[in-house]
């Protein structure tokens, strides 16, 4: 969950020339805070600033994209940072929004558990992984085939409907 990483807090807490913290914002805009302000009340600034980060992200795209963002976290047992154990931490807002997306309830029709698809997002009441529904549509589009009939023709080789194929492969990367 290092800042480096794609799922990294774009906002960062600093010490100014002053002595006092700011937050910088992924578009290098400082934040100042207030002159008596702690390291941790600072942290909690930057976890907000990414949490409204990824609710932008989530209201102005498709619920597909934030997914699709998420995904590779699904099957990890642990997302942790270098914050201290007791301070605010983004990995907090990744962990509520990867149990989300687990339960079905951040893209209705996806879900993931331990022990189907080794715990990968798939269609929920199916055993058919995302992956694996992405690449079925991918391997259609190299083939030439229009968008519309290649997701016909997945949805009709899984027997699913073709809106969760079209989201699958969304999510996926393939569209």
């Amino acid at each position: 969950m290092g800042r480096p990483t794609r799922w990294g807090n774009p906002y960062r807490v600093v010490k100014g020339r002053s002595g006092l913290l700011g937050v910088i914002t992924p578009d290098e805009q400082v934040v100042n805070l207030r002159t008596d302000c702690t390291g941790s009340e600072a942290a909690r600034v930057a976890v907000r600033g990414f949490q409204h980060h990824l609710d932008h992200l989530d209201r102005s795209k498709p619920p597909a994209v934030l997914a699709r963002h998420l995904a590779p976290l699904v099957t990890a047992d642990v997302l942790s940072c270098w914050c201290p154990l007791d301070a605010p931490c983004h990995a907090d807002t990744l962990c509520d929004l990867v149990g989300r997306l687990r339960s079905g309830d951040l893209v209705p029709g996806l879900v993931a558990t331990p022990g189907a698809c080794g715990g990968a997002l798939r269609i929920d009441g199916t055993e058919w992984a995302v992956a694996e529904i992405a690449s079925n549509v991918s391997s259609w589009l190299d083939a030439g085939m229009c968008r519309n009939d290649m997701v016909l023709q997945t949805a009709a080789t899984y027997s699913l409907d073709p809106d969760l194929v079209r989201l699958a492969a969304q999510v996926g990367g393939a569209l």
